[in-house]
């Protein structure tokens, strides 16, 4: 840690005790005091007229510092808060910054008082006045030095609250060396997590940045608290401790943001455990295929050829049978029947003849067997219906 004198903030010679012991204030001061206010005895006694009060950090001041260009500067930084007449909310005026010498008048605490009373709002009002426009509050990184508490006794009103995070250095009282070291560790690594947090791509890496966030921040370096270790020796420990804490906070936060840029690993899925196969459908066995329907197909009617008559036939073979096969390949009942045939020791006929042959029906197309007059038997169709057709075709 550095043990660098803060540049605004040189050495108190005395610090006045917050308030005089009423046993030390003579009787007068306290009748002139209950007759006409405490404003009355600002010059006769060192009365504390605002109220100092240390926290962790201001919102305002550390967006200021940290997101912008001199986040790093040894320049004090103060912020007034203002409320409006008819108003009690108290809003932030414009951050400013000492100048970075020892002139106390251009301290940082200073300036924000000056600038809210060039805005017309009046200090020495009450705070909770909302009549006129006030300061309400006014919050400096570091607590004001001997100068400018005093220039703030005479400024501002009693109940207005003047907030510090930590004490101004000083180079021979160690409870506020050792704080204000910390407090220069607290800007260079809360720098870096403003830096970080632009760069959080993920949740994960902005909840790291915000937990070493607070870890920084809720440490109390108000020199009360220190003044509790015995030496300067044993606070140095401490602090060699919280510094350790606040870095590895940091790291952290580094590698959070570091393993949020990567890209993420395929997530895989869980394969289930004891999940039961689908159940197969048996198969029927011994099923029978389905039965073709016969769709009856249009049978094509041959077209007879007039048969001429009394035509000489042809001359005879030796063979009846033969013959006639040829000669008449359907048997056609005319008017001029041909002579019988003795054949086996019998009359033979050519209607007789025809009446052994078998025939093919054209509407329905089953095979039938002729009778002796010529006509076909009468037969069913194939889909058991009494077929009515007439006309066939010897096979």
């Amino acid at each position: 840690m550095r043990k660098r004198m803060h540049p605004d903030r040189p050495d108190r010679e005395a610090v006045p005790a917050p308030r005089t012991s009423i046993a030390a204030v003579p009787a007068a001061v306290l009748r002139l005091q209950q007759a006409a206010g405490n404003r009355a005895v600002t010059g006769v006694l060192p009365i504390q007229r605002y109220r100092s009060k240390n926290v962790p950090a201001d919102e305002v001041a550390e967006r200021a510092r940290h997101g912008g260009p001199d986040a790093l500067s040894e320049k004090n930084l103060a912020v007034a808060y203002v409320a409006e007449a008819g108003s009690t909310e108290a809003r932030p005026q414009t951050p400013v910054w000492s100048s970075g010498t020892q002139d106390p008048e251009q301290h940082a605490e200073r300036t924000a008082v000056r600038k809210a009373q060039e805005s017309g709002a009046q200090p020495k009002d009450h705070p909770m006045d909302t009549d006129v426009k006030r300061i309400v509050r006014v919050y400096t990184e570091l607590s004001p030095c001997e100068p400018c508490f005093q220039w703030l006794v005479g400024q501002l009103h009693d109940h207005t609250v003047v907030q510090w995070t930590a004490p101004p250095h000083s180079q021979t009282r160690w409870e506020a060396q050792v704080p204000n070291a910390l407090w220069r560790t607290r800007v260079i690594l809360l720098t870096e997590l403003y830096g970080l947090r632009n760069q959080a791509g993920s949740p994960e890496a902005v909840a790291a940045i915000e937990e070493a966030r607070s870890a920084i921040v809720n440490v109390v370096l108000a020199q009360d608290e220190w003044r509790r270790h015995r030496s300067d020796t044993e606070a140095a420990e401490a602090a060699k401790q919280v510094d350790a804490g606040w870095n590895l906070a940091v790291a952290k936060a580094r590698e959070a943001v570091r393993q949020g840029d990567r890209p993420a690993p395929p997530v895989q899925q869980p394969v289930p455990q004891n999940v039961l196969p689908p159940v197969q459908q048996p198969v029927p066995q011994n099923v029978l295929p389905p039965v073709p329907v016969a769709v009856p197909q249009p049978v094509p009617v041959p077209v007879q050829q007039p048969v001429p008559q009394n035509v000489p036939g042809p001359a005879r073979g030796g063979n009846l049978d033969a013959w006639l096969a040829g000669a008449n390949p359907v048997a056609v009942l005319t008017k001029n029947p041909v002579a019988p045939v003795r054949k086996g020791g019998g009359l033979a006929s050519p209607i007789k003849k025809a009446a052994k042959e078998e025939a093919t029906c054209l509407d329905c197309g089953k095979r039938v067997t002729v009778n002796k007059t010529g006509r076909l038997r009468a037969h069913k169709s194939g889909t058991g219906v009494q077929c009515r057709g007439s006309k066939y075709r010897l096979l």
